[in-house]
């Protein structure tokens, strides 16, 4: 301590509160910098199921009127990715997949559609975080239609298994198709 004319000073105690105001502001931009990270994750998020669902609804409809079932469920899936390729603009890695309904011996799956996966990082500041990853799955199943190939597959497995055969263009039910 030291004395001046009016005042005593404690050399001790000076610069305390700078050090105090340095301190919390550090980690309050600490919590902001997480809960934007946070609210871009989930803003990506958002962005990624609205373009897996839009993937999906175009696989939903997609048929080229092949006579190969497989063949149409190709055509689909193009252009499910292309449609995916227009609304995710992010450059987040991944991949979109689908799971297909029917396939070559007539697989049938429960859930039909595209689902996308990726692994962003939890936040840019890995000094605070780490450089953990996270794994997210966006999926969109909306069932799909049989094609028309496939269809015509179907009744024509019916018409053989009564007798008949598929020479003639005859249907015994709607099924839908």
């Amino acid at each position: 301590m030291y004395r001046s004319n009016k005042k005593i000073v404690d050399l001790e105690q000076s610069g305390q509160s700078t050090i105090e105001f340095l301190s919390g502001f550090i980690v309050m931009v600490s919590f902001i910098f997480i809960f934007v990270d946070f609210a871009l994750n989930l803003t990506n998020g958002y962005l990624v199921h609205y373009a897996t669902f839009m993937a999906s609804r175009s696989y939903l409809v997609g048929d080229n009127n092949s006579n190969d079932p497989i063949g149409s469920e190709g055509h689909a899936m193009k252009n499910a990715k292309k449609v995916f390729k227009q609304y995710m603009y992010l450059n987040l890695k991944g991949k979109l997949r689908f799971n297909q309904g029917l396939g070559g011996e007539d697989v049938k799956k429960v859930y039909v559609g595209a689902y996308y996966q990726y692994s962003p990082r939890f936040s840019s500041a890995a000094i605070l975080t780490g450089n953990k990853k996270m794994n997210f799955i966006s999926e969109s199943f909306l069932g799909r239609e049989p094609s028309k190939a496939s269809c015509l597959d179907r009744v024509c497995r019916a018409i053989k298994d009564l007798g008949g055969d598929c020479q003639n263009h005859t249907s015994l039910i709607d099924n839908g198709c």
